[in-house]
């Protein structure tokens, strides 16, 4: 009855981990299993070290990842992970934006979404300032996965 909420639960861990890691030098990497991420020791340690509400450790904990789309010049990139912080994952399909500049958009769109909650319904529009307008929408993931997600027009 006493459950942590989901994010609440990351945070723990990853201090935990941490910890682990300072008093074991020769682990050399840290696999979060829910975003099937695996992250340099080093670094895992020094982003729980950093961590605060305004920056979470989100390539710990989610995997960002980036292929060809379908169509010819373009980029997909899907989230594995959101899921376990009680959040719907991410698809963003065939888009024109550059692979790097495409994992922060979807990066900063997670870390929003870990901080506000579930709050992107289907058909609501998100953006950088008030007048871009990026479509977001509840649909079946384009992969082998369960539930909704929400892809994101960009």
């Amino acid at each position: 009855e006493n459950e942590q909420p989901p994010l609440n639960s990351a945070i723990m861990l990853t201090l935990l981990t941490a910890s682990v890691i300072q008093c074991a030098p020769e682990c050399t990497s840290v696999y979060w299993a829910s975003g099937t991420a695996v992250t340099p020791a080093e670094r895992f340690a020094t982003s729980a070290a950093q961590m605060s509400p305004g920056e979470l450790p989100l390539f710990s904990w989610v995997e960002f990842r980036v292929f060809r789309g379908r169509e010819p010049d373009t980029w997909s990139v899907f989230t594995t992970g959101m899921t376990a912080l009680g959040l719907l994952e991410i698809e963003v399909r065939n888009s024109l934006v550059q692979p790097s500049a495409l994992v922060e958009r979807v990066y900063d769109i997670a870390h929003y979404l870990t901080q506000a909650g579930p709050v992107l319904k289907d058909g609501d529009t998100l953006g950088e300032s008030a007048t871009e307008r990026i479509q977001v929408h509840h649909r079946p993931s384009a992969w082998d996965r369960e539930g909704p997600v929400l892809v994101i027009d960009l």
